[in-house]
């Protein structure tokens, strides 16, 4: 579906539609979403019809220079996909551009039956613009899926949780390695035994987070059968910030006092490499320890909602071009 829209007064018509990779999307998005343009990059260069691909990107051009974006990514082990980011120029926004790029994704779906289903963190302005697209185009009300948690990684590591004798004691017979230490062949030994007897949670696998350039502040935990039973992947945000893209331990390590090591390893190789603040998301089940998280150490981190609106997306097939006059001002 391509969207043709002449703004009044405008030089050129705006064109929505599907896209490879294209190197001016990377000013389009967060700078965490980088590895899904990485993925999409190697994709479009292999130039293979993929029918059922990971990653989709649509865009909005004007005489064939980048003015907005959205980026999706198809969920792992479930037949939804997520919008990740939407971003329109300053110059195009409140005239449908934003409305354009979520409908075009909407139809490309439409000979799927997927459900479509957009995240946001509650505080950022992007909220705003997603509840109104969906609002139109007949999403669900946004609804609670998780927390968005960010920390200072200082005044972490300086607060009596990571006391040494206390992550000596707990630590107990783990060691703590740098993800950069195991092989490909460990990692695919971990798949394998994982395949055979599942004990890692669905969606925290470490090799769905580490295709990218996870950063080398990442660690594992190993027990003392040499057995891989944790891990906390980091992927950059920005010169300053670092994100947990993946954490995860074992059910016989999983306490928080047992994987203290694990995170205080983790967070001064951070701290070393001169970042700053540290973040995560994590599920609305997992509620009551924010809870606890936040009143066992006040003040130490920021808690913010994350909502979220579906749509289903029909299958109804269809090859039609809409073209659409807008207001965008002049170019």
């Amino acid at each position: 579906m391509s969207l043709g829209m002449t703004g009044v007064g405008s030089k050129s018509p705006v064109t929505v539609a599907k896209l490879g990779f294209e190197e001016w999307m990377t000013g389009m998005t967060y700078p965490s979403y980088l590895p899904v343009l990485k993925r999409l990059r190697r994709h479009s260069e292999e130039l293979v019809e993929d029918a059922n691909p990971e990653v989709f990107a649509f865009g909005a051009k004007v005489a064939g220079r980048g003015i907005g974006l959205c980026l999706a990514r198809r969920v792992v082990y479930s037949e939804e996909v997520e919008v990740l980011s939407l971003f329109v120029g300053p110059s195009y926004r409140r005239c449908g551009v934003a409305t354009a790029l979520v409908a075009t994704l909407q139809h490309d779906l439409q000979t799927t039956g997927r459900t479509l289903r957009a995240t946001f963190i509650v505080d950022r302005s992007i909220t705003r613009v997603l509840i109104r697209v969906g609002s139109k185009l007949g999403w669900s009300r946004p609804r609670l899926v998780g927390y968005h948690a960010s920390f200072e990684i200082d005044r972490v590591l300086d607060s009596r949780y990571f006391r040494q004798e206390l992550v000596a004691r707990a630590q107990g017979g783990l060691a703590i390695r740098p993800w950069h230490d195991i092989s490909d062949a460990d990692v695919e030994a971990l798949r394998t035994g994982n395949e055979v007897r599942r004990w890692i949670t669905p969606g925290l696998e470490p090799w769905e987070y580490t295709y990218a350039d996870f950063h080398p502040a990442s660690r594992i935990a190993i027990d003392t059968q040499g057995r891989i039973v944790g891990w906390v992947v980091l992927h950059e945000v920005s010169k300053k910030d670092v994100r947990v893209a993946c954490a995860f331990m074992h059910h016989d390590h999983s306490s928080f006092a047992r994987s203290l090591g694990l995170w205080k390893s983790a967070l001064l190789e951070s701290r070393q490499a001169a970042f700053r603040s540290c973040s995560f998301v994590t599920y609305a089940g997992h509620g009551p320890m924010i809870s606890l998280l936040v009143r066992r150490a006040p003040g130490l981190v920021n808690v913010t909602p994350i909502r979220e609106s579906r749509f289903l997306a029909q299958a109804v097939p269809s090859t039609r071009t809409t073209t659409v006059e807008l207001d965008c001002g002049s170019t």
